[in-house]
């Protein structure tokens, strides 16, 4: 084939034999290109998906051609064993393709057609992510997005993670997947992988060894809500996809605090509002919040804002407050031995 970079006609062989060819072209879906027993897998991230397959082809001697025309997604190539160097067309503009084998994978960008003419064997995995899902991936990792991130073809990106994770992928394929969880964050480690070595993360914004950006809000909202039930670090890790002692050092890292002192000072915070607002005796307001008793507010309160319960409603209260102090004692402290 002619490998001249001028674009060209759209190719005769989209319709039949191609310039050069020794046989037709033959179109082959991933459907088509998936071994005997596979199946597309679709791994779902928080506002869209990822679908997932294996073109795998063994035809010799006649040409396959790969068309990946996703609209408004991204495709990502990771070849599986080498592919040898061949045309292919970018719309209508037609390309040498160079070869890329284990170790390079490729971007394929959004509102244009791509396709392929290969002649030989062929095992890519194929990977196509949306600008949703893209940035849900960025937003896990705690980098954001670089402005038109990957609007633009790429060709043998190298990254030997990429291909680690490919490979271990495509025999999760191969397998069926038989254990879906560790198939799901396998598929988002490959993409992340990918889009960063591709340069769509900023990943000097990066904070090292913290929380992502969504994670962190929804361990600030577990935190600090339901405040008297008895909710342990293990519990908001698992909600965050972490274990509790990575949890609770990354907390510590994106906050400055222990998922511990966040939660008191919710508890404290909530306590003053009652405490100003609210027709609550004091006792009802350490059971509302989450503490043992009247006792034990009142020591972790004055540790934290330098004066009782009691003296701070006496000051901040509304007259309502002030008055229900009355119906326990004016002085709540002395009633359980103000210890600080």
């Amino acid at each position: 084939m002619n490998s001249s970079n001028a674009p060209l006609r759209r190719p005769s062989f989209f319709g039949g034999p191609g310039p050069g060819a020794a046989a037709p072209g033959r179109d082959l879906s991933c459907s088509d290109l998936l071994p005997s027993g596979s199946r597309t897998f679709w791994v779902g991230t928080r506002r869209s998906r990822i679908s997932v397959n294996r073109l795998v082809s063994e035809r010799r001697g006649a040409p396959v051609r790969i068309v990946a025309s996703a609209r408004e997604a991204h495709c990502i190539l990771v070849p599986l064993r080498t592919c040898a160097s061949h045309d292919r067309w970018t719309g209508d503009e037609r390309w040498r393709a160079a070869q890329v084998g284990p170790g390079d994978f490729c971007v394929l960008g959004p509102g244009v057609e791509h396709a392929g003419l290969l002649d030989g064997p062929l095992d890519l995995l194929l990977l196509t992510i949306d600008r949703k899902a893209l940035e849900d991936l960025a937003s896990d990792a705690g980098a954001p997005l670089r402005d038109a991130p990957m609007e633009e073809a790429a060709w043998a990106v190298p990254d030997p993670a990429v291909a680690r994770l490919a490979a271990v992928v495509g025999q999760g394929l191969d397998d069926g997947a038989e254990e879906p969880l560790y198939f799901r964050h396998l598929v988002l480690a490959c993409c992340l992988q990918a889009i960063r070595a591709f340069g769509a993360l900023d990943d000097a914004s990066v904070r090292q060894g913290g929380l992502a950006p969504w994670q962190a809000a929804r361990a600030k909202r577990l935190l600090s809500t339901d405040l008297c039930m008895d909710r342990g670090v293990q519990a908001v890790a698992d909600e965050c996809g972490l274990s509790a002692a990575y949890f609770a050092k990354a907390f510590k890292v994106t906050t400055g605090c222990t998922p511990h002192r966040w939660r008191l000072a919710a508890r404290i915070d909530e306590a003053r509002r009652l405490l100003a607002e609210e027709f609550l005796a004091i006792a009802q307001v350490a059971a509302a919040v989450g503490f043992a008793d009247q006792s034990h507010l009142s020591k972790a309160f004055k540790r934290e804002c330098g004066i009782s319960p009691g003296a701070w409603r006496r000051l901040h209260g509304s007259a309502r407050g002030r008055t229900q102090d009355g119906f326990v004692g004016e002085d709540d402290e002395a009633a359980v031995g103000e210890t600080g």
